[in-house]
């Protein structure tokens, strides 16, 4: 089984903002056999997308107005040479409109309507994407998103197609959990208990909630509490109190977070909008207790609140929150041990890499039974 993915041969934008383009998916050889994935070598495709991205990030930042067809999207035309050079069996990613011969599956994105709305997208640009997802479900074998919720959001955009709209995990290489005896010596009867908050954007992922719950914590624990921050304020600075035991560390690597999140208990990212965070699951792996945002994706990372924690994004929430994980050592313990579980039983890469296998074998057979072979 062989993936053609459409990723392009440079980027202008970081890679780690789409899996798609951050060079993951041709390491699921080293997860799965007889897997591979081909990434696009084509130049002309290469320049209209990151031309198409140079615009998006214009229009964020200088707020202008643009038509569709400058603006990223999943349906591009693809190089038919490039396409057959690959002796790819299925198309992944983008649904090409061009490409009649193989079978698609579309990853894309969810549609939560309200949220783009309070973080000011207009209606015509909703319905615009609508429309673009619309097409792409009709086109394609398999749609797929990184999250069950998101993909419900598709479901009721096209009811008919809803059996053909997968939840499928974010294959992520570098995701490993840490062995049964590390989790279990970390949360044995531990002399401080070490906070961490991770994010760029420290005001949208929370920072000022979890420096108000830290206050309120180490008042009610003291001598107990460490925290630590990781973040360069890309959306704008953040007083940090001067305490002993809190620690402001700048941007670092994605090892680098690792290895503090294996020496942490709780990971705070009580993010007033999160897509989806991969954070959490990192958490979770290092056997780190993770604090999300109680949304649809969050929910489901953390099933519900049995294998995290699920807050809304105030002050008051946080506080709350931290107060009553400290309250309970036994079920911090517990807490974090399920978390460990479930990273293990549905995010591992392996798991994914043989998930998205299965779905390349379906789509094959939904291909060959719409054109009636």
């Amino acid at each position: 089984m062989r993936f053609y993915v459409f990723s392009p041969r440079f980027h202008i934008r970081p890679k780690n903002t789409d899996w798609l383009y951050n060079g993951y998916l041709p390491r699921v050889r080293e997860f799965v056999d007889d897997f591979e994935v081909y990434l696009q070598q084509a130049w002309i495709p290469s320049l209209i997308t990151n031309a198409r991205s140079a615009a998006a990030i214009a229009r964020g930042r200088l707020n202008l107005t643009l038509p569709a067809f400058m603006l990223p999207q999943t349906e591009d035309r693809f190089s038919l040479a490039d396409l057959r050079r690959s002796r790819a069996d299925v198309v992944f990613g983008h649904s090409p409109t061009n490409v009649h011969h193989l079978p698609l599956i579309c990853h894309t994105g969810p549609i939560y309507e309200q949220p783009l709305k309070d973080r000011g997208v207009s209606q015509a640009e909703i319905d615009r994407e609508k429309a673009v997802k619309l097409r792409t479900i009709l086109r394609s074998e398999l749609v797929t998103l990184n999250s069950e919720a998101g993909a419900e959001t598709l479901r009721a955009l096209h009811p008919a197609s809803a059996d053909r709209i997968r939840s499928i995990p974010f294959f992520l290489p570098h995701l490993q959990t840490i062995p049964a005896i590390t989790l279990q010596e970390k949360w044995y009867k531990p002399e401080k208990i070490k906070l961490l908050f991770v994010g760029r954007e420290a005001n949208r992922k929370g920072l000022p909630a979890v420096l108000e719950a830290f206050r309120a914590a180490d008042a009610s624990y003291p001598g107990l509490l460490e925290l630590q921050i990781v973040t360069n304020f890309a959306d704008g600075a953040i007083p940090i109190p001067v305490m002993p035991n809190v620690r402001l560390i700048g941007e670092l690597s994605r090892d680098e977070v690792g290895a503090l999140m294996r020496q942490s208990h709780i990971v705070l990212m009580p993010s007033r909008f999160e897509t989806y965070g991969w954070v959490y699951l990192e958490a979770m792996a290092a056997g780190a207790i993770a604090v999300a945002c109680d949304a649809p994706a969050q929910q489901e990372i953390l099933a519900d609140g049995r294998a995290g924690m699920l807050v809304q994004p105030t002050a008051e929430a946080v506080t709350s929150a931290l107060l009553q994980l400290l309250e309970r050592p036994e079920e911090m313990r517990a807490l974090a041990a399920r978390g460990w579980q479930r990273v293990s039983d549905v995010y591992l890469p392996g798991i994914v890499a043989k998930r998205m296998k299965e779905l390349g074998f379906e789509a094959e057979e939904l291909f060959r039974r719409k054109q009636g072979r």
